[in-house]
């Protein structure tokens, strides 16, 4: 059994030859409810496994809504490239996407994520990278969600996209290299948002890498000792703007600080799936991706 994340009990298992599989688990997923057995989701090449990501831009002083920027990664077991959506901007502050290609020459290491004909930008250190967010204005990811007026513009305010009922397209952006034996646990960590602060000064945030690792949440502190990004192994439902991810996520807080991984502590395993279980929709956005794939593989060469 590979995974139990969504609230139900379920069995796995996997198909092929065991000397060359994948060990993930997932070609064929059984959800088992009272007596009741039945399918409910089929490895497949073409539909993959899909993650959210999601962040606050100001950590300890934002709203807690965790829709500054909300990412969609879908990835098919055995592929090199992962498929990534823009789905929400939140935040007033300028923001750009970076993601740190292990698989890469030391020269190439550190990706500045573009879409469509913005090819992705490549260095060789994270500090160069971010040095030269500004000199990069169609990569900014209000500017990749803004209408055809100001799409790749440096902007001089930045819009919340995508956190009430009105709703723009998710925006395709162009695919990473990932290692064929794509493990989110591990390979979600490379990717980091780069915010620009109100007194110019830049700040990295990228999810926590070990357990405990900036993942306490008091139960009088909901801000401060939280993380400032997570990831969940589903298509997510994010907080309205302004709406704190305790009031629609109850369990949030007991999940992370499960993540302390305590002896004998029970609250990660009792908050599994905090995040298909939703006190007040109205107060959640849900967008699809589009289902047509357009934008240009990243780390391939070609930029």
């Amino acid at each position: 059994m590979e995974d139990h994340t969504i609230g139900q009990s379920y069995t796995s298992t996997y198909g092929g030859n065991p000397q060359t599989c994948d060990d993930d688990c997932n070609d064929i997923v059984l959800a088992i409810e009272a007596t009741d057995v039945y399918p409910v989701d089929v490895d497949s090449d073409e539909k993959g496994m899909t993650w959210t990501l999601a962040y606050e831009d100001l950590g300890g002083i934002g709203d807690f809504d965790f829709n500054d920027v909300v990412i969609q990664l879908s990835h098919a077991a055995g592929e090199t490239t992962a498929t990534l959506h823009l789905m929400a901007t939140g935040g007033t502050l300028p923001v750009w996407l970076g993601y740190i290609n292990e698989t890469a020459a030391e020269s190439e290491k550190y990706v500045l994520i573009g879409t469509g004909d913005n090819k992705d930008i490549r260095y060789s250190s994270k500090e160069a990278l971010i040095a030269d967010v500004t000199n990069n204005p169609a990569y900014e990811l209000h500017s990749m969600l803004a209408n055809d007026q100001y799409k790749g513009q440096l902007l001089t305010t930045y819009p919340m996209y995508n956190t009430t009922k009105q709703h723009f397209n998710p925006r395709q952006l162009n695919s990473p290299t990932v290692p064929g034996n794509f493990t989110a646990s591990l390979e979600v960590k490379q990717f980091f948002i780069i915010v620009k602060k109100s007194d110019g000064t830049f700040a990295e945030i990228q999810l926590p890498r070990s357990k405990g690792e900036n993942t306490s949440m008091d139960e009088g502190d909901t801000r401060l000792k939280a993380p400032q990004g997570f990831c969940v192994a589903t298509k997510w439902d994010w907080p309205t703007e302004t709406t704190n991810i305790l009031e629609v996520y109850p369990k949030f807080r007991r999940w992370v600080n499960g993540g302390n991984g305590t002896e004998g502590d029970i609250s990660a395993s009792s908050a599994i799936g905090w995040y298909s279980e939703i006190t007040d929709k109205s107060k959640t956005v849900h967008i699809d991706p589009p289902t047509q794939q357009t934008a240009t593989a990243s780390d391939n060469g070609n930029s």
